[in-house]
């Protein structure tokens, strides 16, 4: 089990991040551009901007707290990094006020989608998994984003499994595994195969497990080695 705690280490520490936002509250949508392209292609941009550090911190330096400094000593960060970056450090109820004065402003349904996806995330840390639950679920129905589309559907796959509903735990992640294709590079992609290993542990089924963990490592193995 050495090979699966190294790797949920690995994937918990980044994926309640996805989804990155690095714009202003009035423009939700048009800097998803960075995920896209990082996520979908693996290419990852060489700019200097407090949001391009923000997003380095997160995904490839794994740094919550260096990620966490940035947002707050620069003032122009979009405000859900910055709740983003509380979130990181388990700052949650500073997460929360900064997201209560987002959600006060008018948005459209997209734009809810974003933001209400992290309000989605402080419920399940705060071990409130029927909340996360029916946060995912209506936010969903709003049709934001495709990476938002992926991170909700992780996040809510984790909430039927932490409720003990495998049936529609396994239902997500046969979702989510199609979904992943579009975006190989991230971190739903490597959270979403382990989740889906302890799903079949929890159910007994442990050589399908073992087999999805190898599977699993030698892929990670094989990335580190390029």
């Amino acid at each position: 089990m050495l090979q699966f705690s190294c790797l949920l280490q690995r994937a918990s520490r980044l994926h309640l991040y996805e989804s990155m936002l690095t714009k202003k509250p009035k423009d939700f949508q048009a800097l998803l551009n960075r995920d896209f392209k990082h996520f979908g292609a693996g290419q990852i941009e060489m700019v200097s901007s407090p949001e391009a550090g923000i997003h380095s911190a997160f995904f490839c330096e794994v740094d919550s707290r260096k990620a966490l400094a940035l947002a707050s000593t620069h003032e122009n960060v979009h405000p859900v990094l910055k709740a983003r970056a509380h979130i990181g450090v388990g700052q949650l109820s500073e997460a929360s006020e900064i997201l209560a004065s987002i959600e006060s402003e008018s948005h459209g349904s997209e734009d809810r989608a974003e933001y209400g996806l992290d309000q989605a995330r402080i419920a399940g840390l705060s071990g409130d998994w029927q909340k996360c639950l029916a946060i995912c679920t209506d936010l969903l129905g709003t049709h934001p984003a495709g990476i938002t589309v992926v991170s909700l559907i992780n996040l809510r796959s984790l909430a039927n499994f932490e409720l003990k509903d495998f049936k529609s735990c396994l239902n997500d992640l046969e979702q989510l595994e199609k979904l992943i294709t579009l975006y190989p590079y991230s971190v739903s992609a490597l959270y979403s195969n382990l989740l889906q290993v302890k799903l079949y542990a929890f159910t007994g089924n442990l050589t399908r497990a073992e087999s999805k963990l190898n599977a699993i490592w030698d892929k990670t193995l094989r990335s580190e080695e390029r």
